[in-house]
């Protein structure tokens, strides 16, 4: 509640601040406006002030200043002051004076002796000199000072070894001494000596005489029989051997003993069986046999023999065909004969067989084999006719017998049935101007080049005639042909499919002029061996 009231408080009096002071504002700014009707002024600067103490003493940057007000400020809308309220000039632009200025000393120098009382060493120091009328340097550029001066060390040093005194020992090993002492003692923090003063070595004497010494005797061997008459062992002994003129041992280094010498008991021994007897049956499932053997007797105590003196076995239980049978075997359906069955029944040559009439029977160890005949084909107790190697023939043939093909398809004839060549065989009928080509059962006809039709009748063609030019350059060749007497009034040829097989062909530089001319040509079945009346197939056309 105490809250409320001071809250309420604060505020009523800040509302009564605001208040007050605008109606302050208000009253002033009535009074100034009453004033601006009667009240123009211009400004008007007052007089300079002093110049200001210069900023440095010297150098170039030196600057002073000075400073003037307004003595009447405007008012009323009057004239503003013009120009500035400072001004500022250099001053004192004269160079600084700089003392001299000595820099940090060097290092020392190394002394110039380690130890003594010369020892020195030095130092220096440069400097940056006076300016403008500076001070000079005061004082040495370089400083030289004692070092190093105390007395020098002096190292202990040993005198030489003395000679070494006589060995020790008369003979073996023995000793031998020497000595030696400082000649120098060590000074002034010097080292010392390292070492004694005295120093031995090993010597030797010469050879001690030592006698020779027995070693103690091994253990006994065993036994070389267990029992009997000749049972011996023995043992042995070393020895460290005499040195540098010691005694000699004496006596063996081994020794030999009887042992074991009583009865040797002995067990009795079979002896190796004897061979089998006979067997009682060669065949069948009863036969036995019998071998015995016979015993060394027992001695001296020894073990007897345990066992039997003889022993039977089975023997020859088995049949080489056929089923054992008490003492034989039955044969019945093998092919054999006899007691146990070992003798071959000859099927063939005693006709009990079942090999086909076309097939050959040939006796096998307890049976027999049927093979077809040449010609046949089958197991051989079935046996067929074989026509080139199938038992049907082809083309439609029939197998009449072994090898051999009738009524076969026309173009093909027996025995196998094979191509008739109708060609070969003249069984054609082509024209005398056709060629003939066999076919698998059949043939074709073609008509010769320069001829037309169906192979079977044949036309030449007509020909076609070109008149030579004069002087053109032709060949003939007749390789068995006569002298002909070409009667044409010019020279002709026409396409060279035409007389292909008349062999007329062209020999280089044979003139062949319009005219009656005499040529050798061989033209089959064209020249009567004086003129020749068909047209000659020029090759070629020389000019």
């Amino acid at each position: 509640m105490n809250l409320l009231r001071a809250k309420f408080v604060i505020v009523t009096a800040v509302l009564l601040m605001f208040l007050i002071d605008d109606t302050a504002a208000f009253l002033w700014r009535s009074r100034r406006r009453r004033r601006r009707y009667n009240c123009w002024r211009a400004c008007r600067w007052g007089g300079w002030s002093g110049w200001t103490a210069c900023s440095a003493t010297c150098g170039n940057h030196g600057t002073q200043t000075r400073a003037r007000r307004h003595a009447v400020t405007a008012a009323c809308d009057g004239t503003a002051c013009s120009g500035p309220s400072s001004q500022t000039q250099a001053c004192n632009r004269r160079c600084c004076p700089r003392d001299c200025q000595w820099h940090n000393w060097s290092s020392w120098s190394a002394c110039t002796a380690t130890c003594g009382s010369s020892g020195t060493r030095s130092r220096t120091r440069g400097n940056t000199p006076a300016y403008c009328g500076g001070s000079g340097c005061s004082g040495s550029s370089s400083q030289v000072e004692a070092c190093n001066r105390q007395c020098c060390p002096v190292n202990c040093q040993w005198s030489s070894w003395g000679s070494w005194s006589s060995c020790s020992a008369s003979c073996g090993s023995g000793t031998q001494t020497r000595t030696r002492s400082i000649a120098v003692s060590a000074s002034c923090a010097g080292r010392a000596c390292v070492g004694g003063t005295r120093e031995s070595k090993s010597c030797y004497g010469g050879c001690c005489p030592r006698n020779c010494l027995w070693h103690n005797w091994s253990t006994w061997s065993a036994c070389t029989t267990s029992c009997g008459n000749s049972g011996t062992r023995s043992r042995t002994r070393s020895k460290t051997a005499e040195y540098c003129g010691g005694s000699q041992c004496s006596g063996d280094g081994d020794q030999v003993e009887a042992c074991n010498r009583g009865c040797c008991p002995e067990n009795c021994r079979w002896l190796s069986w004897g061979s089998w007897g006979a067997c009682t049956h060669q065949c069948g499932n009863t036969g036995t046999r019998q071998r015995t053997r016979t015993t060394e007797a027992a001695t001296c105590g020894g073990r007897e023999c345990t066992g039997d003196d003889s022993e039977t076995s089975p023997c020859n239980r088995y049949c080489p065909h056929g089923s054992p049978n008490g003492p034989g075997c039955n044969c019945a359906g093998t092919g054999y004969s006899g007691t146990c069955c070992d003798n071959d029944i000859d099927e063939c040559g005693t006709g009990v067989h079942s090999c086909h009439q076309h097939a050959t029977c040939t006796n096998t160890v307890g049976s027999y084999r049927c093979t077809c005949n040449s010609g046949y084909t089958g197991d051989g107790r079935t046996c067929t006719a074989l026509c080139w190697g199938s038992t049907t023939c082809p083309r439609g043939g029939i197998c009449s017998s072994p090898n051999h093909c009738t009524s076969c398809d026309t173009g093909y004839e027996s025995p196998d049935c094979g191509d008739i060549d109708e060609c070969t065989t003249n069984m054609d009928n082509c024209h005398e101007d056709a060629s003939c080509t066999d076919t698998d059962g059949s043939f074709t006809c073609t008509c010769n080049d320069g001829y037309t039709g169906s192979g079977l009748h044949c036309e030449r063609n007509a020909p076609t005639l070109v008149s030579c030019p004069a002087d053109t350059h032709i060949t003939v060749n007749s390789p068995d042909g006569g002298l002909l007497d070409w009667t044409d009034p010019e020279f002709r040829f026409q396409p060279s499919n035409e007389l292909a097989n008349h062999e007329c062909s062209a020999n280089k530089g044979d003139a062949a002029p319009i005219g009656t001319h005499n040529v050798h040509c061989w033209a089959v079945g064209f020249a009567d061996g004086i003129t020749c009346d068909f047209d000659v197939i020029v090759e070629a056309f020389l000019s």
